[in-house]
């Protein structure tokens, strides 16, 4: 499962939104996640560009701007704005794995990205010219490449989305998630989930959450 998920799914029962999401196991090589690390912090906007991650598209009076996150074409703020609220939904998102490049990563989208991308939003205003534009979005290559790379390129094998509202839990098996209704769901297999990974969710209290269906 991409990270880009936990934008948008809500619990199929309850339809709640935003799940929790807790990453157990990376199916992502953390050298791959290392050497995005490593771009971002020299800034190299030529391997950047190399991978045509932003796209325009021109009409008479403005740009319209996409990439793998804001999938539809917008307007520069409210694309900034889908960018941001991509970086917010990172709240929702628990890092149970000892891999320091995952925390590091979080960390740097949450604070110094998302400062980057609010102060961008401010500087730019609706007079701009379309060459104003360019010029301001490829000042900030760099962060949006990091968000991308780390909600788009990266795949979790094993983890949980959680519910909240009706505490129920839905396995992330073989980077895929089984968010089946309760009848449809094993009952056995669910349990050797939980406690293939019981020491690492104990550390959390996770057990406590009187868990829907099944708890171990």
């Amino acid at each position: 499962m991409k990270p880009w998920l936990s934008d948008i799914l809500a619990c199929p029962i309850d339809k709640y939104y935003p799940l929790e999401l807790l990453i157990l196991k990376w199916e992502t090589n953390i050298s791959e996640i290392e050497e995005f690390l490593k771009i971002y912090k020299i800034r190299d906007e030529k391997l950047i560009n190399n991978e045509e991650l932003i796209k325009f598209s021109e009409t008479e009076n403005h740009i319209k701007i996409r990439d793998s996150i804001a999938l539809k074409s917008k307007k520069s703020v409210d694309y900034l704005n889908a960018i941001n609220s991509s970086i917010q939904e990172l709240n929702n998102i628990n890092n149970l794995t000892e891999e320091p490049a995952i925390d590091k990563c979080i960390d740097l989208l949450k604070t110094s990205v998302k400062r980057k991308i609010e102060s961008t939003i401010n500087q730019i205003s609706k007079e701009d010219k379309k060459e104003k534009i360019k010029e301001i979005m490829n000042s900030i290559l760099p962060e949006l490449y990091l968000i991308n790379k780390f909600k788009i390129d990266t795949e979790i094998e094993e983890g949980i989305l959680f519910c909240s509202k009706c505490n129920r839990w839905y396995p992330i098996v073989e980077t895929i998630p089984q968010m089946l209704p309760d009848k449809y769901r094993n009952e056995n297999e669910d349990i050797a989930f939980l406690n293939k990974w019981k020491q690492i969710l104990e550390q959390i209290k996770f057990f406590q959450r009187k868990l829907i269906p099944f708890n171990k």
